[in-house]
C-alpha cells in the first residue's frame, strides 16, 4: 500500500520537475524570469535591447531573450543571450518533456522583435536588483519571478486534478495510519493493563509505522530516478529528486500525525478493559469516518475521471490537429499598443488580411455558443463563421460536411443578425452574408473548428458552419483584425506574412507568432491532468478498500457474541447481515445520489457503476469478516 501511494508521488514529482523545468530551464541554469513591458517608457526597441545588454555585462547576469521557433517546430524556442560577455550556455537547450529542443542564436535575432517580453537570468543575482531598480526609474514595468519549488506547486494547487491527488494521498495515508493502529489494538491494550507508560506506547509504535511507511520509499525511489535517468538523462536527476523526497518527507510526516491523532482519540479505557471488549472497539468511529470520506470521495472522482480518460484519448488527436497549423502564423499585437493604437492599425491589418486572401493565405474559424448571442433554440450546439481555407487546413472534405437541410431557425438569424450588421463589410445589409454563404453541417464525426474570441480549438457535434468565400470582401477590418488577435484568423506562411507586414508599414508594429504555440501546451497539460486523475482514483480506490475492511472487521468482532450463536442456529449468512448490508445499500445510495445531482447528468453512467461497484465490496467485506471472525471464535483464537 505504501508502495503505491509513493509511486503516485513518483508521478506527481515527475509533473512538478516538468513544469519547472519549462519555466526555468536547466540546461540555461536559469535562476529568475523577468517581465519587462517597456511601452510607457517610450524607449525604442533597439535602444532597450542596448541596454539590457549593457546591464547584463555590467552586472553580469547573463540575460537572455525567449522568442518563439518561428522557424522551427511551432512549440519551439529560440534563445538570444544579451551583452558581449555571455555566460557560458550550450548550443542547444534540451527539455525535460517533450517539446522541442530548443536553439541559441546570435544578437541579430532580436533585430524584428519587441524588447517587451520574457528574459531569463542565467547569471549571478548578486545586484539584480540595483539593475532592476535602474530599469524602474526609466519607466520600464518589471516583474520579477525568482526559482522556487513553491512556484510550479502553487500552479498545481489551482488545479483540480492536483487537489483530488493530494486528497487520494491524504486519504492512503489516513488508510494506512488506522490499518497500522487496527494491528497493534490488542498489543497496545495489553500494555496498557501491564502498566507501560502511554508516552513509551505511543512513541514505539509511532516510530515502528514510520520505519514501516518509509522503507518502501527507498526502493521506489530508486526505480523511479532510473526511470528518470534512462528516459530524460541526468541533468534533471537533482530536481527530480530533490521533488520527490520533499514529497516523501512530508507523507511520511503527515502520516505519523494523523496516527498519533487517532491513537490518543483510541486510547483503551479502563471500563473497556475492565469488560473484557475487543481492544478495536475504540477505533470504529475513526474506521466509519474513513471509509465514508474515502466513499464520497472516489465516488466524486470517478465522473471527472472517467472524462479525463476520454480526453487523455482524444488529447493525442488534438495534438495532431494543432500540429496541423504548424505553418500557420497569427499577428501578435503588444499589450503597449493601446486601444487607440489598435485602431490606428486596423486598416492597415485589413489591408495584409486582404492581400493574404487573394493568395489564398487566410483561414478563418469563429465558432460561436448559441448563448453568446443569445439563441435559445438548440438546432445547432455552435455557430460558425469559416472559410474553406480553414476546412481544408483541418483535413474536411466533401464527404464530411453537406448543406443545411431546410431553412436556417428565426432564433439564430435573429441572434446573428445584430453582430452581422457590425462585422460585414456592406453596411445595412446584414442579409448580405445570408446570400453569400454556404450554410454547411456536419455528416457524422465533429470537425476542429476555433472558439471565438481565444482560439482554442473546439469540437461542437451539431455545428451550423457559415462558410464565406471572400472574408476581406465579407468583413470589414475592424472585424477582420479582431479576428487575427485571438488566432481566429491564421496565415500561412511566415515569410510571406512578415513581407506583407512590411509592405503595409507594420514590419516594426506588429509580430508574428506560431498558431499552434499554446495549443499544443495546453494539450499535452491535458494528459498530465488524465494521469493524474487517473493516478488519484487508483488511490481513493485502495484507500476505501482498506478503511472498508478495517471497518467491516471491527463490527464482526463487535457483533460476534450475536452473530456466532445465530449462525450455530442453522441461520444463513444473508440473514445474519440483512439489517448491516441493508445500512451500507442506503448509504452508499444516498451519497451517491447527493453526488450525482451536484455534478449533473453527464457523470451519471461512470459514477452510478463506481456506486454498485462499492456497495458490491462493501458486501463481500462484511461476509468476509463475519466468516473469519466466526472460524476465529470456534478456533477460540480471539
Amino acid at each position: 500500500m505504501a508502495s503505491a501511494l509513493f509511486a503516485l508521488l513518483a508521478v506527481v514529482s515527475s509533473v512538478v520537475t516538468d513544469l519547472n523545468d519549462r519555466s526555468y530551464p536547466v540546461t540555461l541554469g536559469a535562476t529568475s524570469i523577468l517581465n519587462l513591458d517597456f511601452a510607457p517608457s517610450g524607449i525604442a526597441d533597439r535602444d532597450a535591447f542596448d541596454r539590457l545588454a549593457h546591464l547584463s555585462d555590467q552586472h553580469h547576469l547573463g540575460l537572455v531573450r525567449i522568442l518563439p521557433d518561428l522557424a522551427g517546430d511551432a512549440d519551439g524556442q529560440v534563445f538570444v543571450p544579451l551583452g558581449s560577455r555571455p555566460s557560458r550556455l550550450p548550443a542547444e537547450v534540451a527539455w525535460y518533456g517533450s517539446q522541442p529542443t530548443g536553439v541559441l542564436a546570435g544578437p541579430s535575432a532580436v533585430d524584428h522583435s519587441f524588447a517587451t517580453g520574457q528574459y531569463l537570468v542565467t547569471g549571478r543575482r548578486d545586484s539584480l536588483d540595483q539593475a532592476l531598480g535602474s530599469l524602474t526609474s526609466d519607466g520600464v514595468r518589471v516583474q520579477r519571478v525568482d526559482k522556487a519549488p513553491t512556484q510550479s506547486a502553487s500552479f498545481l494547487l489551482r488545479q483540480d486534478s492536483f487537489r483530488t491527488t493530494l486528497l487520494a494521498g491524504l486519504a492512503l495515508m489516513a488508510a494506512m495510519a488506522l490499518f497500522w493502529l487496527s494491528a497493534r489494538a490488542h498489543g497496545r491494550a495489553l500494555r496498557v493493563l501491564g502498566g507501560v507508560s502511554s508516552r513509551r506506547i505511543h512513541l514505539e509504535d509511532l516510530g515502528r509505522l514510520g520505519l514501516t511507511v518509509a522503507l518502501p520509499a527507498l526502493p521506489v525511489t530508486v526505480v523511479a530516478v532510473a526511470i528518470v535517468w534512462w528516459r530524460h538523462g541526468r541533468l534533471w536527476i537533482g530536481s527530480y529528486l530533490s521533488t520527490l523526497v520533499q514529497l516523501e518527507v512530508a507523507v511520511v510526516a503527515v502520516t505519523l500525525g494523523g496516527a498519533l491523532a487517532m491513537s490518543i482519540a483510541s486510547w483503551p479505557s479502563t471500563t473497556m478493559l475492565a469488560t473484557r471488549q475487543p481492544a478495536v472497539r475504540a477505533l470504529r468511529g475513526s474506521s466509519g469516518a474513513l471509509k465514508a470520506v474515502t466513499f464520497v470521495l472516489v465516488v466524486v472522482t470517478a465522473g471527472p475521471a472517467w472524462w479525463a480518460y476520454h480526453e487523455a484519448k482524444d488529447s493525442a488527436a488534438q495534438e495532431a490537429r494543432w500540429r496541423a497549423l504548424s505553418d500557420q502564423v497569427a499577428l501578435r499585437f503588444p499589450s503597449g499598443l493601446g486601444e487607440d493604437g489598435f485602431v490606428r492599425v486596423t486598416r492597415q491589418v485589413g489591408g495584409v488580411i486582404a492581400d493574404a486572401d487573394r493568395a489564398g493565405d487566410v483561414a478563418v474559424s469563429y465558432a460561436m455558443e448559441p448563448g453568446q448571442l443569445g439563441i435559445q433554440d438548440d438546432t445547432y450546439d455552435a455557430i460558425v463563421l469559416v472559410n474553406g481555407a480553414w476546412l481544408r487546413l483541418m483535413g474536411v472534405g466533401e464527404d464530411d460536411v453537406r448543406p443545411v437541410d431546410g431553412a436556417v431557425p428565426d432564433a439564430v438569424r435573429a441572434g446573428l443578425d445584430p453582430n452581422m450588421e457590425l462585422w460585414q463589410r456592406r453596411t445595412g445589409e446584414a442579409s448580405s452574408i445570408w446570400r453569400s454563404a454556404e450554410l454547411l453541417t456536419v455528416r457524422g464525426a465533429a470537425v476542429p473548428l476555433a472558439g471565438a474570441g481565444s482560439g482554442d480549438l473546439v469540437f461542437p457535434e451539431r455545428p451550423l458552419l457559415i462558410e464565406v468565400d471572400d472574408a476581406s470582401s465579407a468583413f470589414n477590418d475592424d472585424f477582420l483584425a479582431s479576428l487575427s488577435s485571438s488566432n481566429n484568423l491564421v496565415f500561412d506562411g511566415l515569410d510571406a506574412t512578415t513581407a506583407r507586414l512590411r509592405e503595409h508599414g507594420l514590419g516594426t508594429t506588429l509580430q508574428v507568432k506560431h498558431a499552434a504555440e499554446d495549443g499544443v501546451l495546453r494539450a499535452q497539460f491535458t494528459a498530465y491532468e488524465a494521469w493524474l486523475r487517473g493516478a488519484a482514483l487508483v488511490a481513493l480506490a485502495a484507500a476505501f478498500v482498506l478503511a472498508l475492511a478495517i471497518s467491516a472487521m471491527i463490527t464482526a468482532l463487535l457483533q460476534a457474541r450475536r452473530d456466532f450463536p445465530l449462525r450455530l442456529d442453522g441461520r444463513s449468512w444473508g440473514s445474519i447481515l440483512r439489517q448491516r448490508i441493508g445500512r451500507e445499500w442506503a448509504a452508499g445510495l444516498v451519497l451517491g445520489g447527493v453526488v450525482v445531482l451536484s455534478q449533473g447528468p453527464t457523470t451519471l453512467p461512470p459514477t452510478a457503476v463506481v456506486v454498485a461497484l462499492t456497495i458490491a465490496a462493501a458486501v463481500a467485506a462484511h461476509v468476509a469478516a463475519v466468516r473469519w471472525t466466526f472460524r476465529k471464535v470456534s478456533q477460540r483464537t480471539i
